[in-house]
């Protein structure tokens, strides 16, 4: 199950060409912090600035999900600035799609698609560009299934870690009775 990752990473979207892997590191970078409300709200909603305040709020309501308050007031975020950058970096060396290509084993693809897309000068969206690619990537492959779910724009767990929660556990018990792996034991279901 890739759940709003793997099917696409920055690596894809510095190779259309539409942006330098340092401009967006520079887009990718949280401030350092501890920093106010209302720095991590200009931080994040300059690319939503025409949008409505329902939409801009449900941004910032996910986001604030990865942020904690700091020790001495204000927030920081919760896997820390060095460790973020790390998995950003990772994110932009690596291109999935030899990977994707070469999956044969049963495969969920969960992504999060804008239901409010910000309008922008620039003709090309080049994350909305890499999510339609995935639609590509995985044409005509019966062993992936790719989902949308609209109206996140930051990290489907975020939005809704209930309902991701449910399904990764439906789809841990679903494989574990294909494979013969659940067994039913005097009313309880286990796991072998």
């Amino acid at each position: 199950m890739l759940i709003d990752g793997g099917a696409f990473t920055p690596a894809n979207i510095v190779e259309a060409g539409s942006i330098t892997r340092d401009e967006l590191t520079h887009a990718l970078t949280p401030p350092l912090g501890p920093f106010t409300e209302e720095e991590l709200q200009a931080h994040y909603l300059s690319a939503h600035a025409d949008v409505s305040v329902q939409a801009q709020a449900s941004v910032m309501s996910a986001i604030k999900r990865s942020y904690m308050p700091a020790t001495g007031g204000g927030w920081v975020t919760t896997i820390g600035f060095d460790r973020h950058m790390a998995v950003l970096e990772a994110f932009l060396d690596y291109n999935p799609d030899t990977d994707l290509e070469a999956l044969r084993i049963p495969t969920w693809i969960l992504m999060a698609r804008d239901s409010f897309a910000p309008r922008t000068s620039d003709p090309v969206d080049s994350w909305a560009d890499a999510r339609r690619k995935v639609d590509y990537k995985v044409w005509g492959k019966t062993n992936i299934a790719l989902q949308h779910w609209y109206g996140a724009v930051h990290d489907v767990p975020l939005y809704w870690p209930e309902q991701v929660a449910q399904l990764i556990s439906h789809a841990v018990v679903s494989s574990a009775i294909t494979s013969g792996m659940f067994s039913f034991d005097g009313g309880k279901d286990t796991l072998a």
